[in-house]
């Protein structure tokens, strides 16, 4: 007998009047997907003939078909004819294709079993609520009409960005309605799916600035990007249909030996551990940073020799920050050869 385990394919089913009744037939006995039947006159006697076209044979590929090969079975006392008709399924291409059929079918059924379980339900929501809030607060400001970060020093690399922003007129409260909107759409469930789509460039957007211009904030824009990559990869069900792939029709996944709550100590341990890379890894990823005041930036003066000159080519003369990160890096390298 063939191994209809991991078929994933389309099947043509060709009745003889004294074939197996449809309802009886591969639909429920071998989970194969019935797409069509009719009677055939170039088959008689108690035989099915069963055309296959499939884009990957599943378990029939530990057998020798190749294309146009046929292979006679025996089903319940009566005999069957499986015919390939699409692809060669001894190819080497077919069997790595069904082993990344197999290896997403296995993800699937991990998310399906998340996507039921209380505590990630849980988590979700809280990540929603917070994306919303972040967005409620900076969208009020700017329809209000006041410069976003208003305690920034204009002369901070961010705080130049902000004055720019607040002087675009309209375009400054647009970005405010758009984000009170998308905090809206986050928070109805029914709508959160749009709404963070919605976020997720915004945000990458936020997060690219705030590493580029060294902001001390950079942890909690990381924080709020991940939350959002979490809940696209939560609403994975939908965000797959946005694919320009054709998406067949599946079963509800059922796991044969489900995690439990491994799955939840695994993922969640997942998460500590990601925070914690986040926290430390931004604490060294730069050598100097302009900080969010100028008190601020002179903290790093007891442990770096040229943060003073630093701070003040950032909030005394007002350079741009690559200009004071280029003259802060020529004076390290002259200390260095006077060193030696």
């Amino acid at each position: 007998m063939v191994s209809w385990d991991g078929f994933t394919g389309s099947l043509e089913a060709y009745f003889s009047q004294h074939c197996i009744p449809r309802q009886n037939c591969f639909s429920r006995t071998l989970g194969a997907n019935i797409q069509r039947s009719r009677p055939s006159s170039t088959h008689s006697g108690a035989c099915l003939r069963c055309v296959l076209d499939c884009h990957s044979i599943g378990y029939l590929l530990s057998y020798p078909y190749h294309k146009g090969s046929q292979k006679n079975i025996n089903f319940n006392g009566r005999c069957i004819t499986l015919r390939i008709s699409a692809v060669e399924a001894t190819s080497r291409k077919d069997s790595v294709l069904h082993n990344s059929y197999a290896v997403m079918n296995g993800i699937e059924k991990i998310y399906h079993e998340a996507k039921s379980d209380k505590w990630f339900q849980g988590f979700a929501l809280f990540c929603r609520i917070g994306l919303a809030a972040s967005f409620f607060p900076t969208g009020l400001v700017k329809i209000m009409g006041q410069r976003f970060a208003e305690g920034l020093p204009a002369n901070n690399p961010l705080g130049h960005y902000f004055d720019a922003l607040y002087l675009t007129g309209y375009y400054y409260t647009f970005i405010g309605i758009t984000q009170i909107i998308i905090a809206i759409l986050i928070l109805i469930p029914r709508t959160s799916f749009l709404g963070v789509l919605m976020y997720f460039p915004m945000i990458v957007n936020i997060c690219v600035l705030t590493y580029a211009t060294r902001f001390a904030g950079t942890r909690a824009c990381t924080m709020l990007l991940l939350a959002c990559l979490f809940l696209l990869i939560w609403n994975y069900d939908r965000l797959k249909y946005l694919s320009p792939y054709r998406q067949p029709k599946v079963e509800p996944y059922v796991l044969k030996k489900p995690f439990g709550f491994r799955l939840r100590v695994i993922f969640f341990g997942s998460c500590v551990a990601l925070l914690a890379f986040v926290i430390i890894g931004t604490s060294y990823l730069w050598e100097i940073g302009p900080g969010n005041s100028e008190a601020e930036c002179r903290n790093q003066c007891d442990k770096n020799p040229g943060a003073c000159e630093f701070c003040d080519c950032i909030y005394k003369e007002g350079k741009p920050l690559d200009s004071c990160l280029a003259a802060f890096n020529r004076a390290k390298d002259i200390r260095k050869s006077n060193g030696r």
